[in-house]
């Protein structure tokens, strides 16, 4: 089953993971006139698009070691050598927005075989096939470096097999 639970339960709204919030919850017909507007519970209109969505698309650590050992399998059977690149987002869970960045720009600058996923709570990493050290090291300074992400200041490492 996915990450989004679908029901009829009339009058709510669907979230991730089966939750509900209820019309009343999400809408304040005194605040937006006729109730149509989402607002939270303090009345501030919140987005439609809740920037977690980008975040919990990504890959656990669990299936993210997976990827590795694929690739590290694939190495094994004559393919060229793979290399990771680690990222340290800081803290996504207080505030989403530096990783979210990020990742809009690897998204933008990726090739079609290059992977992300969660190493570890405050870690992304990058799985770059048919890459070695030296293009990975290029690839991290890249992505650190762009100017999009000019006031978040990132740190790599990479790690090849």
């Amino acid at each position: 089953m996915g990450a989004l639970a679908l029901s009829t339960r009339r009058g709510a709204w669907p979230t991730l993971h089966g939750m509900w919030f209820h019309r009343e919850d999400g809408f304040s017909a005194d605040r937006h006139g006729d109730g149509r507007e989402p607002a939270g519970r303090t009345g501030a209109p919140f987005s439609r698009f809740d920037p977690w969505l980008g975040l919990l698309d990504i890959p656990a650590p669990e299936a993210t070691r997976r990827i590795i050992e694929r690739e590290q399998a694939l190495q094994r059977r004559g393919r060229p050598p793979f290399s990771v690149v680690v990222v340290a987002v800081g803290q996504p869970i207080v505030d989403p927005g530096p990783a979210l960045r990020l990742l809009r720009v690897f998204r933008r600058r990726s090739r079609i075989g290059d992977e992300v996923g969660w190493i570890a709570p405050d870690r992304l990493a990058f799985v770059l096939p048919l890459t070695p050290e030296r293009g990975a090291h290029r690839f991290g300074e890249m992505l650190c470096g762009h100017p999009a992400l000019e006031h978040d200041a990132f740190t790599f490492e990479v790690l090849t097999p």
